[in-house]
């Protein structure tokens, strides 16, 4: 659990916030339909009214698309959410836009959601909470909270229980949105946005957040993963948790959200904060941005929504993430690609990072990719000039603004989009608002490179790790395989003459296969710790022998002489071991002599 030290001052009263609004929990009525399809002819309508009266700004459209996804909730939020990785198709002021959704605010009955948790627990709530309390701290769409106090642990926690018929919601509109598309996907014009794999994206999306199962089961991986980070996932209790039930630790400390209300009211106020717990908004920023790096490129798994709503501020610096619906994992392929992409801009190698953005693309179409490539360059360039410019607004020079541009070039020139790009830019654009209301003086090319240095450290010492563990296999394959192997090689030589012969003689080619790499390993140590000796060597020679040894992880000199003593230790038991095996055979018990043959 997470220590008291940690725990920040409230920010906010309890009498500032705002009560939730309870509505009566309802099944989807046969006339929402009517209202989902009046709401997009308004939309329509307005959009026609904004071409021809041109006082109107496009973000007047998008924050009236953004209202009428956040009205209809669920799997509309999630449909906002694709549409904000579209910054291929869309102005930035509408991505920017949509980035802003937020479930409306809105409680079910007390009374149903404790019907709903006992009948998840299968025993009344007071069996299970010393303390449980009826209304709600927080609500969505497909959810509302509750704090409890468990018996079993003694712990304060967040019940969080799934609003009644959000299944039943999400397929009614699934099969609208779907009937929708299919309309849209017969125009050749539009087909660039890809309406089916946006679908897909929707649907996969929304089956993951309605399963609270597949959200625990992030929670504790990403628990393991991030505590080095210094970055704080609270403890989930599987024991009750199921498919419509989620019981986690509740943190008691100010969400980022929180904080950037106050600091746009308040700044005083916001900064006395800041002050009164020790927190320092340049080192947070750092700490989101090379931790989101660390999960993509490291652990391979990362949090996918890191809007301040999902981020709470602690002490020391460090911060807590809540809300792993939206947890997301890479192939490896494109991590790899993503990874070298990324270590060239930190570079300043653009040419390197163009080649990279254009792999991306499955397919490549028929036009001058070195004029393509140009474009690309160009534009990375301009990025990096003015993410090194501290007084420039942070949405000019912000990621997502980087990732826009370069998808817009691809775009224009009818190169396939490719989802996991889209989903490493919205997950980026989603930490940009976090980092721009924090630290929008970031330079994000210094603070690549500093993650590569630190990136760097901890790759040596995970190099260190392996080398330990092949050692110690090679001491277990001298002292448990070598007797055993001894032992069956006897059971052989009463009667087995030519299998003892051919044993013997592979054998003998692995002791000259240990004998071959303990040079190589010497020759390595002299390499790295005495390079005048073998150096001119080195350059007068080119092979694959000499490239694996100047490759070789970098290696402390104490270690170098433990590494070799075990290998010549390994290498020796195992000549004497084939030295027996070798031997003439002998007359078993109660068995007679045999000629070898």
């Amino acid at each position: 659990m997470l220590k008291k030290k940690y725990y920040t001052t409230p920010l906010i009263d309890a009498k500032e916030r705002k009560p939730l609004v309870e509505v009566p929990a309802k099944k989807p009525s046969a006339f929402r339909i009517v209202v989902i399809v009046w709401r997009v002819l308004y939309l329509i309508i307005f959009s026609i009214r904004l071409k021809y009266q041109k006082h109107l700004k496009p973000r007047d459209l998008a924050r009236q698309i953004r209202q009428l996804f956040e009205m209809l909730g669920g799997m509309w939020i999630k449909m906002g959410q694709v549409l904000s990785m579209r910054n291929d198709l869309f102005s930035a002021e509408f991505c920017d836009e949509l980035l802003k959704l937020q479930d409306q605010a809105y409680a079910f009955p007390a009374e149903l959601s404790v019907q709903m948790i006992e009948k998840n627990l299968g025993c009344p709530v007071s069996e299970v909470f010393d303390h449980f309390d009826p209304k709600p701290f927080a609500a969505a769409s497909l959810s509302q909270v509750h704090k409890g106090f468990l018996r079993e642990q003694q712990v304060w926690v967040a019940i969080k229980i799934q609003r009644p018929y959000a299944w039943d919601i999400f397929n009614y509109d699934f099969k609208c949105l779907s009937f929708f598309f299919k309309i849209l996907d017969r125009f050749k014009s539009i087909e660039h946005f890809h309406w089916k794999e946006m679908l897909e994206e929707i649907r996969a999306f929304m089956e993951e957040e309605l399963d609270y199962r597949n959200e625990a089961s992030e929670m504790k991986k990403m628990r393991k993963n991030l505590r080095p980070h210094k970055v704080y996932v609270p403890k989930v209790f599987m024991k009750f948790t199921t498919r419509t039930l989620l019981v986690t630790e509740f943190l008691s400390a100010v969400f980022m959200s929180e904080y950037i209300k106050v600091a746009r009211a308040d700044p005083h106020r916001a900064a006395a904060w800041m002050d009164q717990n020790g927190l320092e908004p340049k080192k947070l920023a750092r700490r989101l941005l090379h931790s989101l790096m660390r999960q993509m490129f490291e652990d391979y798994a990362f949090h996918g929504d890191l809007h301040p709503g999902n981020i709470i501020f602690l002490k020391k610096n460090w911060v807590g993430l809540i809300d792993f619906g939206n947890t997301g994992s890479f192939d490896r392929d494109f991590i790899s690609k993503y990874d070298q992409y990324s270590r060239a801009m930190s570079a300043g190698n653009f040419s390197t990072a163009a080649d990279m953005f254009l792999l991306f693309s499955g397919s490549i179409p028929s036009v001058d990719v070195a004029l393509v490539k140009k474009d690309v360059v160009k534009a990375l360039q301009e990025a990096q000039r003015k993410s090194s410019i501290p007084k420039l607004p942070f949405h000019e020079k912000s990621l997502a603004a980087t990732s826009a541009d370069v998808n817009k070039l691809l775009a224009k020139y009818k190169f396939d989009i490719n989802w996991s790009l889209l989903k490493m830019g919205r997950t980026f654009s989603a930490l940009d608002q976090a980092i721009g209301a924090l630290y929008p003086e970031i330079d994000y090319v210094k603070e690549s490179r500093r993650y590569y240095i630190d990136s760097a450290q901890r790759r040596k010492s995970r190099d260190l790790q392996v080398l330990a563990v092949i050692t110690q296999k090679i001491s277990d394959i001298s002292s448990i395989v070598m007797p055993l192997l001894t032992s069956r090689s006897i059971d052989f030589k009463g009667s087995l003459s030519h299998a003892v012969r051919a044993t013997a003689f592979l054998l003998q080619l692995v002791h000259y296969f240990m004998c071959f790499y303990g040079l190589v390993l010497l020759w390595t140590y002299v390499y790295q710790h005495h390079t005048h000796v073998v150096k001119s060597f080195h350059d007068s020679h080119d092979n694959f022998l000499l490239s694996y040894v100047e490759n070789f992880p970098q290696v402390p000199e104490f270690w170098w002489w433990w590494l070799l003593a075990v290998m010549g230790i390994a290498t020796l038991k195992f000549r004497a071991f084939v030295m027996r095996v070798q031997q003439a055979p002998v007359r078993l018990p109660g068995q007679a002599a045999s000629t070898r043959t």
